[in-house]
């Protein structure tokens, strides 16, 4: 062992003079060596033993305590390790929720005389008997690991014990062995007191489950019951106040108890039935052959098939769930009602008329309901198999009322009543998955028609409809939620159910709040026409608020609406408010946000169209940039004239009186043209700006105005040059 210390190797290499030690060779295996080499010359073998396998092992056996305060030694001492073992056993619990399994190490049989290594603690319940499976590993390093499963409960836990934890001196190992020899028949009679004592227990803890549990003891009497039961309590308290009495003590205590036990099972006072029960007995036998019997005849009539046949079976299974459900045997319920949904939906398949296919499909969906929720509620519970098959035949049942006998109803509006009666049917039964499907249905069904209404802009009729679907849709989700088993495509579908129909209510009351808004209007307008101002402007507000609430409900969805809710508010600016600036602002937006679509041909895009050029005219700066593109013409005249006549100013006044004359005086005629030879240049020039200055001329000759402000500028520049 020294040679691992590292001065102990310095000071042998620095008396080598410094030459590298060899350190290949294990010092562990190099004693085991020479312990093998001596132990072969000690007994007696001749030459070199050259065949053996070094091998590391266990020292001690380990284990865990089993019931009866023992050790089982799952790796026994010289196990070679790395090793596994696993075994499973079974512990009572009584006293304590919780199962502790002490680890072991020692070659004892009692726990108590071994080494304990550490615990594992699994979940359990008290009073019950707990299956466990341990496992055992020791690994190259010597750890020990552990690990338990409660099978039960699938309870699991682990333990990792270190080999220096558990080492032990070469002493303290051959002492647990020279014990263990010693103290064999000792450990062994321990154990034997021990198991009987564990025998008692499991004595008083399986009579009173017998008695609580099996059929065969029912018919003990509840003083006899309660004797036995507290006969056994006393005991197990005796147990515990006594642990270390011998074995013997504890079989005596065991024969008594089993002959108290035997006594009353032997001698229990058996209560026969009275003549009464006999008879009752006998008519529930009766009544019982009874609703089998017709359950056989409606068979033989429903697998003949036809209509006759399908009403004939229908009877006998009516004549079945009748005599049941007055006798009480709730357990042949669930098998009538299915029976019978089943015939109503082979008559609802093959009904000519529709009045009578959708009263079958009705029936069928209520009986299919029915028998799942006599399963549900009061308890009768069949297999799953029986479960599952009848919740598809009731969406069978939905799917053809929704895709084969609603499409026959032409007027949609019975459709959608007829849908939200089908619903309404299962609306009282807790059978979720059938109520979510058949709402499902309603609420689409109710949907295509409020689309195609609005299509068709009859949105006074969707309020009843969205109702409907309102009513389906929320039954749908609520039912989903309480499902045990959600369906995902389910619940995609049935929120984009909840999309559309908030989509379809805000269409809705976008189109109500645009008829309202032209309602009220109406109102202002005749309140306008007899003079009562003030009341046609609160009239027009509360309108421009309806116009204001369909704008903001439609965004996004209908550009029609918000054109025609914006359209009606430049109205009212226009003719209430008196607000022309305002009203021609709002016609061009919708102007420029309506150009890429097509309302070209619509009522409201026409009057918006015209109302805005009739705004536009009475605006002067679109006037007058109207005007000064008309008198382009006239202007481009008077430049070439000007061009042309620059040498000769009289030319050019000539020109202008002769095509556009100045006003004329106050009695009809003209004013003197100017004559340069007479006046001089400059005062003829003058002449003529004073003839055509723009102040001079009316307001309201826009045009003339306009023209005698470029001929004066004209004159100007000829006057400044």
């Amino acid at each position: 062992g020294s040679t691992r210390i590292p001065k102990v190797q310095d000071i042998v290499s620095s008396f080598f003079d410094g030459k590298e030690l060899n350190t290949s060779i294990n010092p562990d295996e190099a004693v085991a060596y020479g312990a093998t080499v001596q132990a072969s010359i000690l007994n007696g073998d001749q030459g070199k033993p050259n065949d053996f396998v070094l091998l590391d092992v266990l020292p001690l056996s380990l284990g865990f305590e089993v019931r009866d305060g023992s050790m089982l030694k799952l790796m026994k001492r010289n196990s070679k390790i790395p090793t596994q073992k696993s075994w499973t056993e079974e512990f009572e619990v009584r006293l304590s929720d919780g199962l502790d399994i002490n680890i072991l190490e020692g070659e004892r049989i009692l726990k108590s005389e071994n080494n304990h290594l550490g615990d594992i603690t699994l979940d359990t319940k008290k009073g019950e008997v707990s299956r466990c499976h341990i496992k055992f590993e020791v690994d190259t390093n010597g750890i020990l690991s552990v690990s338990a499963e409660e099978q039960l409960t699938g309870d699991v836990k682990h333990i990792e014990i270190t080999r220096d934890s558990r080492s032990l001196t070469d002493k303290e190992v051959l002492k647990h062995k020279q014990e263990a020899a010693r103290y064999r028949k000792d450990d062994e009679k321990e154990v034997q007191r021990l198991c009987t004592r564990n025998k008692l227990l499991t004595a008083c803890a399986n009579i009173p489950y017998k008695i609580r549990v099996e059929e065969e003891f029912k018919d003990i009497q509840d003083k006899d019951r309660k004797k036995m039961q507290q006969q056994c309590e006393e005991i197990e308290e005796w147990v515990r106040n006594n642990e270390n009495v011998s074995s013997t003590t504890f079989d005596s205590k065991k024969n008594e108890l089993l002959t108290v036990w035997t006594d009353l099972v032997n001698h229990r006072q058996i209560v026969l039935p009275t003549p009464e029960e006999n008879k009752w007995q006998k008519e529930e036998a009766q009544m019982v052959r009874r609703v089998e019997e017709f359950v056989r005849a409606g068979d033989k009539y429903y697998q003949k098939k036809g209509s006759a046949n399908y009403k004939a079976a229908l009877k006998q299974y009516g004549k079945a769930f009748s005599t049941a459900d007055e006798k009480g045997m709730t357990g042949k319920l669930p098998d009538a009602l299915h029976k019978m949904g089943l015939c109503w939906q082979r008559q609802a398949e093959s009904a000519e008329i529709l009045v009578d296919a959708v009263r079958f499909a009705k029936h069928a969906i209520v009986n299919f309901g029915a028998a799942l929720r006599m399963c549900k509620v009061i308890g009768e519970f069949k297999s799953e198999d029986w479960m599952k098959k009848v919740t598809e035949e009731a969406f069978e049942a939905a799917d053809f009322y929704f895709d084969k006998i609603l499409p026959q109803i032409e007027n949609f509006t019975q459709r959608s009543l007829q849908a939200a009666a089908y619903a309404q049917e299962l609306s009282w039964q807790p059978c979720h998955e059938l109520i979510v499907k058949v709402d499902q249905l309603a609420a689409h069904l109710c949907l295509d028609h409020i689309s195609d209404l609005l299509r068709r802009k009859e949105h006074s009729l969707c309020e009843s409809y969205l109702q409907r679907m309102l009513m389906s849709l929320t039954r749908a989700e609520e039912h989903f939620v309480i499902q045990s088993h959600q369906d995902e495509t389910i619940g995609r579908d049935l929120k984009l159910l909840r999309s559309d129909f908030q989509t379809s209510k805000d269409l809705t009351e976008a189109w109500q709040s645009l008829d309202a808004g032209y309602l009220i209007t109406n109102y202002a307008m005749k309140e306008m026409d007899s003079r009562d101002i003030q009341s046609a402007m609160n009239l027009a507000w509360n309108a421009r608020d309806k116009f204001k609430d369909s704008e903001h409900l439609s965004e996004g969805l209908v550009d029609e609406i918000k054109f025609k809710a914006q359209t009606a508010q430049a109205f009212l600016f226009l003719n209430i408010f008196k607000n022309e600036k305002k009203a021609k602002k709002i016609y061009q937006e919708i102007l420029e946000s309506s150009a890429s679509q097509n309302f070209g041909s619509t009522e409201w895009f026409k009057e918006c169209k015209s109302n805005f050029k009739i705004l536009e005219a009475k605006d002067p700066v679109f006037q007058k940039q109207k005007i000064q593109e008309d008198l382009k013409g006239d202007i481009e005249r008077i430049t070439e004239e000007l061009e042309r006549d620059k040498n000769d100013k009289q030319k050019f006044i000539d020109f202008i009186y002769r095509n556009f004359p100045p006003i004329p005086n106050a009695n009809g005629t003209l004013k003197p043209k100017p004559i340069i030879s007479k006046l001089g240049e400059n005062k003829a020039l003058k002449k003529m700006i004073y003839s055509y200055h723009p102040d001079k001329i009316d307001k309201s000759d826009l045009r003339y105005k306009l023209l005698c402000e470029e001929i004066t500028k004209v004159f100007t520049e000829l006057l400044d040059s």
